[in-house]
């Protein structure tokens, strides 16, 4: 936040996808589908913006796995650097010369007090729907609410999920593979909103992008058999 403040996102893409992937990826790509409405010409510093600031979420998820339950890890990391590495790589693939966008991306301030309640609540929902869907519906449970869940944050479920892995109320598997299916529900709904408020090309290459990016997470949890 404090880097865009001063910076301005309109200093150079790759600052404004990977920076802005850690503040809020979903603001990236909104903002993207924006320029490229008013500009054929941005479609592929666009498409890389959109593309790398999603993939920054995965790694935004280790991070946070990683202060939280560390012993979670060996679980997350495989099917998160996949989807990470894999968004990076395919967004240089439509990197271009430097470009600027004169448009500013609108975050939120991290200090103050509406997003941090906002968090709270929702940090607290999912942690009492994970835990009554676990004792309910078992694993089954936990991770339709964790797809539920990634529609609308990662970092909550994220948080919920390694919390009750560390408290032995959620087998370490189970967890990783919400918190998976969390980040490919959060990524699904980016591409939607690429669609619907981009360009037909631009949803459809994003798109197809965040398609790729998805297979390979869940491959990457297919065969790690979480």
């Amino acid at each position: 936040y404090i880097a865009m403040r001063i910076a301005g996102p309109d200093r150079g893409l790759s600052a404004t996808g990977i920076i802005g992937g850690l503040v809020s990826s979903t603001a990236v790509v909104t903002a993207m589908a924006g320029r490229v409405r008013e500009s054929d010409d941005l479609i592929r510093p666009a498409v890389f913006a959109a593309v790398v600031s999603s993939s920054m979420m995965f790694f935004r998820i280790l991070l946070e796995v990683s202060v939280i339950n560390p012993s979670l890890m060996g679980y997350v990391a495989p099917p998160m650097l996949a989807m990470g590495v894999t968004g990076m790589a395919l967004g240089v693939l439509f990197m271009r010369s430097p470009s600027k966008i004169d448009h500013d991306i609108k975050i939120q301030n991290p200090f103050s007090v509406k997003p941090a309640l906002i968090f709270g609540a929702l940090f607290l929902a999912i942690l009492f729907l994970s835990k009554a869907a676990n004792v309910y519906l078992g694993r089954g449970g936990v991770l339709a609410a964790a797809v539920i869940s990634g529609v609308a944050d990662v970092d909550a479920i994220t948080v919920s999920m390694s919390l009750l892995a560390a408290g032995g109320s959620l087998s370490s598997s189970t967890a990783a593979a919400a918190i998976t299916l969390a980040g490919v529900s959060n990524t699904i709904i980016k591409g939607g909103i690429a669609f619907a408020l981009g360009t037909k090309m631009f949803g459809k290459r994003v798109g197809t992008l965040f398609l790729v990016i998805v297979l390979t997470g869940l491959v990457a949890v297919g065969l790690m058999g979480i």
